[in-house]
């Protein structure tokens, strides 16, 4: 993808960091009280006649979850209809595009949020947007497990009724429960453990009164790439949102050539501009295998049209899986154990309608450990339960999937 990121270098490195020290994670409650010091400043918008209540949605996520939560947002406009209700999107800049594709929303607003992380200037800018106007519903489909950006930024917005999620059966929760009362005035309650995304969702729309909702697969609308692209091809996607999550590169080289040699498929590389550094240590292992790279040449929606068009895909990073599996492309996933259940899964009622990706791990007793690994250190260059997965029980799982599909030759 070209380089309209919605993720910065600065931001990553940040974030491994807490993944390496958890117990600072418990510290982003600072962040509540330097915004309380910055909106004393911000003034109150004032309540408006308008001809339709005013809605707006806090989803500052990334591309992957995205994918997964519109085919549950979908269905929104059958809670609040168009006719009654005007809907205001607030969400990550680069992700916009596929929002405003879809034409759920009445207003699609892009704000870096990554870079309001550290920069108290940006910060203070988009306080003053989110406190520019009145709604009469705040809805917040992220949840209140930690003192996240979603949390906070629906601190900052003005609204009569605010709405959120929350996992009670979670035993940590980072954000404590006065705070998420202080700036919510409903929640809605998940007491099933351990729901995957889509079943989490699909909670937060029953929530809202659409009790009989059942998830289900649903393609996200793209844009065709206008790149000369084979008919059919196969995509190694090596690179994840930070290095931990990243399986060992040589270990992808000799699924890249198994693939090659068993399908005939074409490999082809892409991204966005920041994966261009583990690409190019993917590639400089290729020698002869034929490859077509276009990393940071497609926009977002051409990403997803290229993703749904492959034969085959095998990624670590869940994004590129999302897009995969809910678009029913062939997908194997080389993942940990860090948030197995929520992220990977993929449980759901129904589930066994659509055609399910193939997950290739290697099981440990703390799975699930919602990235509080006991085992990384500042040395650790893989997570423990990833670097264990070996290329022969990976190939073993891709090349079943292969077979069952009739992929290639």
């Amino acid at each position: 993808m070209k380089s309209d990121r919605y993720f910065s270098n600065v931001f990553l490195k940040i974030y491994i960091f807490l993944l390496k020290h958890p117990i600072l994670r418990n510290m982003k409650i600072l962040a509540y009280y330097i915004d309380f010091m910055i909106l004393l400043f911000i003034r109150k918008p004032k309540k408006l006649q308008t001809a339709k209540k005013q809605i707006v949605i806090v989803y500052n996520l990334n591309l992957g979850d995205c994918i997964v939560w519109l085919c549950s947002i979908r269905r929104i406009r059958e809670i609040y209809p168009e006719n009654e209700y005007e809907m205001t999107l607030i969400c990550q800049k680069g992700i916009h595009y596929i929002f405003e594709k879809e034409e759920i929303f009445n207003h699609v607003i892009p704000l870096n949020f990554t870079e309001a992380t550290f920069r108290m200037k940006k910060r203070r800018e988009i306080m003053k947007i989110l406190r520019s106007k009145y709604y009469d519903i705040l809805l917040d489909p992220i949840g209140v497990a930690e003192c996240t950006t979603n949390v906070l930024m629906s601190r900052a917005i003005v609204a009569e009724k605010k709405i959120t999620i929350c996992d009670m059966t979670i035993k940590r929760h980072a954000a404590p429960k006065w705070l998420i009362n202080s700036i919510y005035s409903e929640y809605i309650k998940v007491t099933k453990p351990e729901l995957s995304l889509m079943e989490f969702y699909s909670e937060f729309i029953k929530g809202l009164g659409m009790t009989d909702f059942k998830f289900a697969f649903q393609k996200p609308i793209s844009t065709p790439s206008s790149l000369e692209l084979p008919n059919r091809y196969f995509i190694i996607f090596p690179s994840a949102s930070q290095y931990l999550k990243c399986w060992p590169i040589d270990r992808y080289g000799e699924i890249a050539r198994r693939i090659h040699e068993k399908t005939g498929l074409m490999l082809l590389l892409c991204g966005t501009d920041k994966d261009r550094e583990i690409v190019d240590k993917f590639r400089s292992i290729l020698g002869d295998l034929p490859y077509i790279d276009i990393v940071g040449k497609t926009s977002v929606l051409e990403f997803v049209s290229i993703i749904q068009n492959a034969s085959l895909i095998v990624t670590n990073d869940t994004s590129t899986y999302h897009i995969a599996a809910v678009s029913e492309v062939s997908v194997a996933i080389i993942t940990g154990g860090y948030t197995y259940k929520r992220y990977v899964s993929y449980e759901f009622e129904d589930k066994e309608a659509f055609k399910r990706p193939c997950i290739i791990v290697h099981e440990m007793p703390c799975f699930n450990c919602e990235n509080r690994c006991p085992y990384v250190t500042n040395k650790s260059k893989y997570w423990p339960c990833l670097e264990k997965i070996s290329t022969s029980y990976a190939w073993e799982k891709i090349e079943a999937l292969i077979n069952a599909n009739h992929i290639g030759r």
